[in-house]
């Protein structure tokens, strides 16, 4: 449903770890006001040594995921209006969405069936490790990718629910050779970006394309001045960072058959443990 959105939300979620290579390292202890400020390549780091635990939390979640796009004309009024709600589980660290219902009613027999088979297939294919290595390498690629990219200024210390966190301006290097879509789209954004000093997990990442990018005279993928993307997370009692808010606006398209002018809400909530290990059975968490 949300393909536009998905695109952009994967620059997003790409920028966080960009900052960084992955050597292995120890979370700090709480650090004092005048502490050294640590650069964006420690706090990713940390992120990245406490990744697998991070992945095998998640394995336990079931979160209620809610979407809205609406698709503008170029006055932005509204045109049309898609709602999904789903069920987000993990495996193997991939997220899956299994869709519940749409335009709230919930998906009929015969939507429902295609529905399961797709995220059994998933669930199958992602329950495979080889396959989660094959994204995290892909992942490593794009992140060593972006750094090239990426400018990381006016860093500073701020305390947010009594956590340190560091804030970053970001915006992309106008003298840096981009080599596919996703630099393109990368380097024409700036904004802001919290880290958790702890743990270097992201909070909140916040950015607007700063000029038109067009692929192909925009016929493959184009992203226009303006574009707004906004991502929050947060953590649970168990230490396990999650998403919790999604949501952006303005025009871009990754194909012909994508409409232009969007604009989209999303967030999880009622994340819940459920204790089913995707090593022990494919089959997805049950319905509340």
């Amino acid at each position: 449903m949300f393909t536009t959105a998905s695109l952009l939300l994967s620059v997003a979620l790409l920028l966080a770890p960009a900052a960084a290579q992955h050597a292995k390292q120890a979370a700090p202890t709480v650090p004092t006001a005048d502490a050294a400020l640590p650069d964006a390549r420690q706090l990713i780091n940390r992120a990245m040594a406490d990744e697998d635990r991070t992945f095998a939390a998640r394995e336990n979640y079931l979160c209620q995921l809610h979407s809205q796009q609406d698709d503008l004309d170029s006055h932005g009024n509204v045109k049309k209006t898609k709602r999904e709600d789903d069920e987000e589980f993990f495996v193997n660290g991939h997220q899956i969405d299994h869709m519940m219902a749409k335009d709230g009613k919930p998906l009929d027999e015969s939507a429902a069936h295609k529905e399961q088979e797709r995220v059994d297939k998933e669930v199958k294919k992602y329950s495979d490790p080889s396959q989660r290595q094959k994204e995290k390498s892909e992942d490593e690629k794009r992140i060593n990718s972006v750094l090239r990219v990426m400018q990381f200024k006016n860093e500073r210390r701020d305390m947010v629910d009594g956590r340190s966190t560091i804030v970053f301006d970001i915006s992309g290097d106008p003298a840096a050779k981009t080599t596919d879509v996703m630099d393109r789209f990368v380097q024409a954004m700036q904004g802001t970006l919290r880290l958790d000093e702890a743990t270097g997990q992201i909070i909140d990442l916040n950015i607007h394309s700063m000029k038109d990018v067009k692929i192909a005279g925009g016929l493959v993928a184009s992203l226009h001045k303006g574009f707004w993307l906004h991502i929050h997370q947060s953590q649970h009692k168990d230490g396990v960072w999650l998403p919790d808010l999604a949501e952006g606006s303005g025009d871009a398209r990754a194909a012909l058959f994508l409409h232009p002018y969007f604009r989209f809400h999303q967030t999880e909530g009622d994340c819940h443990l459920y204790g089913v290990s995707s090593t022990q059975t494919i089959k997805t968490p049950p319905s509340k």
